[in-house]
């Protein structure tokens, strides 16, 4: 929006008519030329107004692009429009976009003499740098709506997060359930899960809903499916997976979930050697 406000008002300060020139010296060079230059993004009409203020005369030409490149290179005259005398205002239509030319050069009989004035050209046309500007603002403020859109229309990312240290006494076992008065971090621990059976290691996996949909949700170790469970919206689920012990001091193992919709989370949880291991992941 802000871009687009920002196109919008370069734009608007670029509405035509526009004013170009001022005052005006030519030495006494009789080659000697001043030249207003017009980039225009459409046509229109320039208006050209003059006047001497040393005695003498100018002669002022509009001419396009090519018709100056000519003049410069060549000394071949061509214009769109010419007026001459001490003062004056003449018309020229402006057939398309592009680059004009408004020349001022000494009037005849003046040549050898130095001389100033004023010039001035009103140009009822759109100037192409504003325009440019303007359209390029345009082009970005569609781009980052286009971006916003696409963002919002993305399936919603899991991740993962840590989990705070349990409280668990230690003549309780951590997954024979708590007695009143503890808690399993801000879970309870899930009562009558037996102890991990000597060679294997348990893994309490915590898997923390926030869409607002039931989300079914595979978890794999190291990349093989270990237990499904069913998570409601806005809730959490815990499952213990079994998983060989590792030799002391533990190993790491990769614990991932897989959504039904086809959202992933995964984190890498360090399995102690008596078995014991807990990890929490996200959805939404």
């Amino acid at each position: 929006m802000v871009c687009a406000l920002i196109g919008l008002g370069v734009i608007a300060a670029a509405a035509p008519p526009s004013t170009h020139g001022g005052a005006v010296v030519l030495t006494t060079n009789p080659n000697y030329y001043i030249r207003l230059q017009l980039d225009l993004f459409s046509g229109g009409t320039v208006t050209v107004t003059f006047a001497t203020t040393s005695g003498g005369t100018f002669t002022i030409w509009v001419m396009t692009d090519a018709q100056h490149t000519a003049f410069i290179s060549t000394g071949v005259l061509n214009y769109l429009a010419t007026d001459s005398g001490a003062s004056g205002t003449f018309v020229a239509s402006l057939p398309s976009g592009g680059r004009y030319f408004v020349e001022v050069g000494h009037g005849t009989g003046f040549e050898n003499q130095a001389e100033t004035g004023e010039v001035t050209a009103s140009v009822n046309a759109w100037s192409s740098g504003p325009v440019e500007v303007g359209i390029g603002a345009f082009v970005v403020a569609a781009v980052l709506i286009l971006i916003g859109l696409w963002l919002r229309a993305r399936p919603e990312k899991v991740r993962g997060y840590p989990l705070p240290p349990p409280y668990v006494p230690a003549q309780y076992p951590p997954y024979g359930g708590s007695p009143p008065g503890t808690a399993w971090g801000p879970y309870a621990a899930p009562p009558g899960t037996p102890p991990a059976t000597p060679g294997t290691a348990a893994i309490l996996v915590t898997v923390d809903n926030r869409t607002a949909n039931d989300e079914a949700v595979q978890v794999l170790l190291n990349g093989s499916p270990a237990v499904s469970l069913t998570v409601p919206a806005g809730k959490a689920g815990q499952a213990h997976v079994r998983a060989p012990a590792p030799p002391p001091p533990g190993a790491t193992v990769r614990v991932e979930i897989v959504t039904g919709s086809g959202a992933r989370a995964a984190q890498d949880v360090l399995v102690a050697a008596d078995g014991n291991a807990q990890v929490a992941l996200q959805i939404g």
